[in-house]
Parts: structure tokens; C-alpha cells; sequence
């Protein structure tokens, strides 16, 4: 706020007060130090509430792949609506992919299969990568094939012919040719943490090893598990942002050896979806509410092997992972109350 100077005010009070008493005409007084107003600060822009986003080709899943084409697979397969139940699937979402998936409740471990349809993926995939996604021999896993205007992938723990993948990939193909794309909203600059360019920056920003107690942490950024078309277009367009704090083994004495934290600006739409996972065998974590000054909302969660802390602040929404070996919770609290006070 830039303070006004009344220097030459008072001067002016001064000289004029001199000069009343030799005539008998009043002067008009300069303006006193009371009479000046102080401009008010301005308030930091309200963050803009962000909606859940829309595939760029919103074509229902039953339209893009038949059930039929489905259960010639696999008759057991049925439609599983897509939750949003980690950082990196909002980001999916957000960079305007579609993904539909079916699963098949049957067996004892429900297998995925998956068709997403990925808008502009030349803009963020190499050639290699999308060679990679191809059929190998008659057992096929994972394909895709170019429309006039996305990339089609097809990945399933269900063995499959060359046939029925080619049919799948030829229905889904001509779906999205016959849609006409939403454009995607661009990201909204009053969403906290939009500016965080790099794990460097937020380490610097943050100082979440000083956090953690653990000074001799290495910051860097994850793309660990982001190997695949969906999730590299995510990492790329979708706005997460995934790092890691590591020391070299060993460990130094009373430091930790790895934290992992995912920053996501504009994922606060899918904050119900994120925090109200309930518990299940595969999944056996606690969680609660706590506070985080600053953050519109938080909570804490813990299994058996690890503990983390997910923040909802200003329109965007993080995390912060680490393996359990004490109770994590005040670490957690304050390295997330380091992060909030970052804008």
C-alpha cells in the first residue's frame, strides 16, 4: 500500500496560520492530516469456484463401445461408472479425456478394461508412445488407433482377439467422429498454486523439508506409473503437478526417507469424490477432518503402511504422502500448512 506524504500539507497549515493574524480576510485552509483518506487494500481476487470439467467428446460409453462388443470379450463385463478417487484422475478429467470402463464383479480381482478417447493427443504424445499401445500377436491387451480428430486407446486385463479389438476401436472411432467437441475451459489464474511452475519452485515456496524435519531431502518431479497415453496427456495438459522429497540411503538419523505430494490447481469440483472413499478390505484407511489454517477444507487419512494429509484451498486440491514408521499427523499438518500459505 503506498502511504500518502502530508508534508507539504502541514507546511501549508503553517504559512497560511502566520498570515491570519496581519489580515482581516480569511484564507481557506490547506486540508489536514485528518482530512486525508487512506486508500483501503485491495483484496486478493475470490477464487472462482471450478465445475466438474467435460470430456472434450462427450459421447456415452454405451454409444463409443456396444455392450455386445463388451461381452464378446468377456460376458461378465458391465459398465462401471468412472470415480474420480485420485489426484492424477482429476487431472485426467481436467485435460477433457474420456474414459469408460467396465469391470467384471465375478471374479475375486475385478479386471479393468478401458476405452478413453484422448483430444489433441499429438500435442503431448511421441510417436513411440503411442506405437507402444498396439496388439501384440492374437492376445491383445492394449491398442489405438487414430480418428480425424483424437486418439482412440483401447487397454484391458482381458486377452482379446485382433478382431474383436479392431471392432471395438472401429465403433469408438466413428462415435467420436460423429460428436462435435466441447471446447475446454482454460484454466482460471485465481486458482491457488496455478503459478507453481516446478517442485523446485514449491520447495522453495513451502519449504516443505524443513517441514518434515528432513533437511537433506532432494526435491524432484514424479512421473512414476504416468506411462501410459491417458496419463501423460494428464500430466501434461491437466494441470497436476506430482513431486518428491527423498533422501539417499541411509537415511540420515531422525529424517525421512521419501514424501510424495500431488498439487492439482482447479480440482476442488471433485473434493467430495476425493475424501469420501469409504474404507474397504483393499483399502482398510481411516480418515477424518482436521484443520489446516487457510484451507477451506482438509483431511487426514492412515492404513497400515502409509498416511496422508488432502487439501481443498482457494479452487485447487493437493496431497501429501508418506510411508507410516511414527504417528504422521503433526508432520503432515504442518507441511500442509506450509503448502496453504503458498498462493
Amino acid at each position: 500500500m503506498r502511504a500518502l506524504s502530508i508534508t507539504s500539507s502541514i507546511a501549508a497549515v503553517i504559512l497560511l496560520a502566520g498570515c491570519a493574524a496581519t489580515t482581516s480576510e480569511p484564507e481557506a485552509q490547506a486540508p489536514t492530516s485528518a482530512s486525508v483518506e487512506t486508500p483501503a487494500p485491495t483484496p486478493p481476487p475470490t477464487p472462482t469456484a471450478p465445475t466438474r470439467p467435460v470430456p472434450t467428446y462427450d459421447v456415452p460409453c454405451e454409444t463409443l463401445v456396444p455392450t455386445n462388443l463388451v461381452t464378446d470379450i468377456d460376458s461378465a463385463l458391465a459398465p462401471e461408472p468412472q470415480a474420480v478417487t485420485w489426484d492424477v484422475s482429476v487431472s485426467v478429467a481436467q485435460s477433457g479425456v474420456l474414459v469408460c470402463q467396465w469391470t467384471d464383479d465375478t471374479k475375486d480381482v475385478s479386471p479393468e478394461f478401458f476405452v478413453t478417447v484422448i483430444p489433441d493427443a499429438g500435442a503431448s504424445l511421441r510417436t513411440d508412445q503411442i506405437a507402444a499401445y498396439a496388439c501384440a500377436d492374437d492376445a491383445c491387451f492394449r491398442a489405438s488407433r487414430y480418428t480425424d480428430s483424437a486418439l482412440v486407446t483401447y487397454f484391458s486385463e482381458v486377452p482379446a482377439t485382433t478382431a474383436e479389438v479392431d471392432a471395438i476401436l472401429t465403433s469408438a472411432s466413428a462415435a467420436v467422429d460423429a460428436t462435435t467437441p466441447t471446447p475446454r475451459e482454460p484454466a482460471n489464474d485465481t486458482w491457488q498454486w496455478g503459478s507453481l511452475a516446478d517442485c523446485a519452485v514449491v520447495e522453495d515456496a513451502a519449504q516443505i523439508s524443513a517441514a518434515f524435519h528432513s533437511p537433506e531431502f532432494t526435491v524432484g518431479r514424479s512421473d512414476s506409473g504416468l506411462d501410459v497415453p491417458p496419463l501423460i496427456v494428464a500430466r501434461d495438459r491437466g494441470g497436476i503437478l506430482r513431486c518428491t522429497w527423498a533422501n539417499a540411503e541411509p537415511v540420515p538419523a531422525g529424517q525421512l526417507s521419501m514424501v510424495t505430494g500431488n498439487i492439482v490447481p482447479g480440482g476442488a469440483w471433485a473434493w467430495d469424490d476425493l475424501t469420501n472413499r469409504a474404507a474397504t478390505e483393499d483399502d482398510p484407511r481411516i480418515s477424518e477432518p482436521v484443520t489446516v489454517p487457510g484451507a477451506d477444507a482438509a483431511v487426514y487419512r492412515c492404513s497400515d503402511d502409509s498416511c496422508e494429509i488432502d487439501v481443498s484451498s482457494g479452487g485447487s486440491v493437493a496431497s501429501l504422502y508418506l510411508s507410516k514408521s511414527v504417528d504422521m499427523r503433526e508432520l503432515l499438518l504442518a507441511a500442509a500448512t506450509a503448502l496453504v500459505a503458498v498462493p
